[in-house]
């Protein structure tokens, strides 16, 4: 089985690396990695006492680290920007234009910005300082598992003057990408698709203290534990239409396998798993014309929702339907997709949607899952006490 490196093809995806130690990455590593490269130092996670504060200096030398590395953007090493706390935003956003023109600030934010009446005062900063920024969303479980963070989130890509890409992220990066986002970062772990609050911390292990370990389910659109994979084959295994519509995947590592086999995958094999797929569902958006997406998206939303209701009716199964699903359906006219009459919705200026000019580099979707230690890349799992750990 190849590596993490291995799973990075470089016409779409990329690769993340987190932590104090991720610029330290070892030079025949580098020259391994065909796709482009991100570091995040993640100052802004961990509890109050741990926490960066978004008002605290950023360091040009973990600048200067990352440029040395050739990475595609220079990440801030930001602190936490809390709620209504416009000192802490403009502070990183002021720190980040100084810092030179490769260089996109770090937004670790309060759940608060995307909402009314906050996110104006976001909007306004952001265009009024001119630097591209890269969200980093705190919630408990979903930040984007609400209509109102999701119309934020739109309404914030729809109006920037600059791009605004997404870090730690989760399915919904797909979501941000479609609606003009400049990349997304999925996190290969829980603790890497969102920012926990200062005053919670990751969802506890098991009884058995095994960390709960998470992979996606391409037809639902969900990221699930293998836990609940092995439920779902088991209640399908005399549907052979569902069997194959659902649990089957073609990935490299499945191989046209039925997905119970996930339970004995490695970390690696559990990443590899997750992002190709994301990757063709990233390709499928990315090849539109950029006025098509949206409406791409909506559509993957709504067959995904039909999946869990499929499941739930046929096979017994009490699943809910993943909130961020829901949020970014329902932040969608009701005529979004056609008209009235079942033809294709016409663009805003009436006219056929085309390509933009010299479009060769579309989005990208990243990988957020390692960090560097002892010369080698392995995905990051992060403990109950905040610190970090490597698999393997």
């Amino acid at each position: 089985m190849s590596d993490v490196l291995d799973i990075i093809p470089s016409s779409a995806g990329g690769i993340v690396l987190t932590g104090e130690k991720a610029t330290t990455l070892h030079p025949s590593l580098r020259e391994r990695l065909c796709g482009p490269l991100l570091v995040d130092r993640r100052c802004y996670a961990g509890g109050k006492s741990r926490r960066k504060a978004g008002t605290e200096p950023i360091s040009h030398d973990w600048l200067d680290a990352q440029r040395a590395l050739g990475v595609a953007s220079v990440l801030t090493d930001s602190g936490y920007v809390g709620k209504e706390d416009k000192a802490a935003l403009r502070k990183v956003l002021s720190q980040a234009k100084g810092a030179g023109a490769d260089v996109t600030a770090v937004l670790p934010l309060h759940s608060s910005w995307l909402l009314a009446p906050w996110t104006d005062h976001l909007v306004d900063e952001i265009c009024s300082h001119e630097t591209p920024v890269a969200l980093v969303l705190e919630h408990r479980s979903d930040p984007l598992g609400h209509i109102r963070a999701v119309a934020g989130l739109k309404c914030l890509l729809e109006r920037a003057t600059v791009p605004v890409s997404l870090l730690s992220t989760d399915i919904s990066g797909l979501g941000a990408i479609a609606h003009g986002a400049l990349w997304a970062a999925v996190g290969a772990t829980s603790s890497l698709r969102h920012l926990y609050p200062a005053d919670a911390s990751p969802p506890p292990p098991p009884d058995n203290g095994t960390r709960r370990r998470h992979t996606l389910v391409l037809p639902l659109l969900a990221l699930m534990t293998v836990e609940k994979i092995l439920e779902g084959v088991q209640a399908t295994l005399e549907d052979p239409n569902l069997m194959h519509d659902v649990w089957t995947c073609d990935c490299r590592v499945c191989g046209n396998r039925t997905m119970e086999w996930l339970a004995t995958a490695s970390p690696t094999e559990l990443a590899a798993h997750t992002f190709e797929p994301l990757l063709h569902l990233h390709e499928g958006i990315t090849t539109l014309f950029p006025q098509q997406r949206p409406d791409s998206w909506l559509a993957k939303c709504k067959n995904a929702i039909h999946r869990h209701h499929e499941l739930n009716a046929q096979r017994r199964l009490s699943w809910e339907v993943p909130r961020y699903l829901q949020a970014w359906v329902k932040s969608y006219p009701t005529l979004s997709a056609t008209t009235a009459t079942g033809r294709p919705r016409a663009t805003a200026a009436g006219t056929r949607a085309t390509r933009a000019p010299n479009d060769t580099n579309p989005p990208r979707l990243f990988l957020a899952a390692a960090q560097v230690l002892r010369g080698a890349i392995a995905p990051s799992i992060r403990t109950g006490a905040g610190r970090e750990r490597k698999s393997g």
